[in-house]
């Protein structure tokens, strides 16, 4: 299993990355299809509250969720920038988005260690501490760095 740590970006008080694409035509944005960073990596995100490790499908559910938000608020209010027919944008993840959208899935978040551990389809054991300790070394890591 290959693992990529997603570059983050910080915005306020709060880390943020990008974890794919949305590729839609433009006068219809609810028809689109997602294109995920790494496809069939295992996704890390390095936050201040904690280590998000994301595998493809989930990526893909956070993606839609943020793109779907992202139509209804604010898509037919701004100005095109392109006059291309097909349009790509990335779709960036904040920190708080993946805690509330975790929250609302339901997942098992450990805050006495400070990571959050998301288990995707694969619930076999070695795998679950294989990410575990992966976790760990990460949070060793950004503790020596900051």
């Amino acid at each position: 299993m290959a693992f990529h740590i997603l570059p983050t970006f910080e915005r306020g008080n709060e880390k943020g990355a990008v974890i794919g694409r949305v590729k839609h035509r433009r006068e219809n944005p609810l028809e689109y299809e997602i294109k995920v960073v790494k496809k069939g990596s295992v996704k890390v995100f390095v936050g201040n509250k904690g280590v998000f490790v994301i595998e493809d499908d989930l990526a893909k559910e956070i993606i839609k969720a943020l793109w779907e938000k992202y139509v209804r608020e604010t898509y037919g209010r701004r100005k095109p920038k392109t006059n291309k027919e097909i349009v790509e944008h990335p779709i960036e993840v904040r920190e708080s988005f993946l805690i509330n959208f975790f929250k609302e899935k339901g997942f098992i978040t450990s805050f006495k260690s400070c990571m959050y551990l998301i288990e995707g389809t694969s619930s076999d054991e070695s795998t679950i501490k294989d990410l575990i300790l992966l976790t760990k070394k990460i949070k060793e890591k950004v503790t020596k760095t900051t």
